[in-house]
């Protein structure tokens, strides 16, 4: 590995920074990050093999401009089945000051006839999106992460989140 990539990286980001931020016409500004609640879950589907869920999730955008929502990495667990890791691309926007609901869904393997009903579940993530502007572009095109909004929650299955 080539231990001057990194910092060939942070340099031509800061170069990209100086000359962006002395131009007089570009603009900077300050997103807030979308806030996240499971408000949901919902038994899709039951077998002898398996059971898959679907957790809602709604995020709410403080901020003037939309946010796309490019990616979605979490892990839900449920009763003594298991734990599930799922990555998905939730293909939505957050519309300004609004609201978008994501659905993120399980699969757990089940006992024969086994029901997952009043069983405890719990959920952690991170959902990325991306902010607007040209300075967010750059740091995209430079491998640089997106930022992340944190989703998390637990309750019974049967019951409200």
């Amino acid at each position: 590995m080539n231990i001057l990539l990194p910092f060939a990286r942070v340099l031509a980001c800061l170069i990209i920074l100086t000359i962006v931020g002395c131009a007089q016409n570009v603009r900077i500004k300050s997103i807030t990050k979308p806030t996240a609640q499971i408000e949901r879950v919902a038994v899709v589907d039951v077998t002898d093999q398996g059971v898959r869920l679907d957790f809602f999730v709604t995020l709410d955008n403080p901020n003037d401009d939309p946010l796309p929502l490019t990616l979605a990495r979490y892990e839900a667990a449920v009763g003594s089945l298991g734990a599930y890791t799922g990555n998905i691309v939730p293909d939505v926007t957050i519309p300004g000051h609004g609201q978008q609901s994501v659905r993120l869904p399980v699969v757990l393997a089940t006992p024969a006839g086994g029901s997952v009903h009043n069983m405890h579940w719990s959920l952690s993530g991170a959902i990325e999106y991306m902010p607007p502007g040209q300075i967010r572009e750059l740091l995209n095109d430079m491998s640089f992460p997106r930022p992340t909004t944190n989703v998390s929650g637990n309750g019974i299955i049967g019951d409200a989140p």
